[in-house]
């Protein structure tokens, strides 16, 4: 996930406390959009992605309120996100923590196995072992409007219904 980019400069390893010392972006976007036929989305949208990071979007974040919607409950990690921030960052010793019926995560074009190679404890989950773990194919769901949210929504019921099959 993705923190604002203002914040980058004081990100910090949740496990130590101490700052990461590489604030330089894997892949830095800028002033990207989303339209859906004549309808724009996201207009103007700034994004970047730092290396080694895995975040937790809070359990007020529109990605996840949609997902309770839906009829899901929230984890009691997703609380650890102080009020006010998008997210945190989540070590790879707290990553149990987070593992769920279903795992819903923005790859930003990475390949499952990308994110399997980058974060080894990935594949320790139990969402993960038994098929649950949903990667999102686009932003849709990162920007909270009228026509992006109805449609990531359209996107990911048919992934959770597959997920949670027999």
């Amino acid at each position: 996930m993705v923190r604002d980019p203002s914040m980058m400069a004081d990100r910090t390893d949740q496990s130590d406390g101490q700052a990461m010392t590489d604030p330089t972006p894997l892949l830095s976007l800028r002033g990207i959009g989303k339209r859906y036929g004549a309808v724009v989305a996201v207009r103007e949208v700034d994004l970047d992605i730092f290396p080694g990071g895995i975040w937790s979007y809070g359990e007020y974040h529109i990605v996840n309120q949609t997902i309770y919607a839906l009829g899901f409950s929230p984890i009691a990690a997703t609380a650890q996100v102080p009020e006010g921030e998008a997210n945190i960052t989540i070590s790879a010793e707290l990553l149990p923590d987070y593992d769920a019926d279903i795992v819903v995560a923005f790859p930003y074009g990475r390949s499952f196995d990308a994110l399997l190679a980058e974060t080894p404890t990935l594949d320790t989950l139990t969402s993960v072992k038994q098929g649950r773990f949903i990667l999102l194919g686009d932003l849709a769901f990162s920007a909270a409007s009228v026509v992006s949210i109805p449609y990531a929504v359209d996107q990911l019921v048919p992934q959770f219904a597959a997920a949670l099959a027999p």
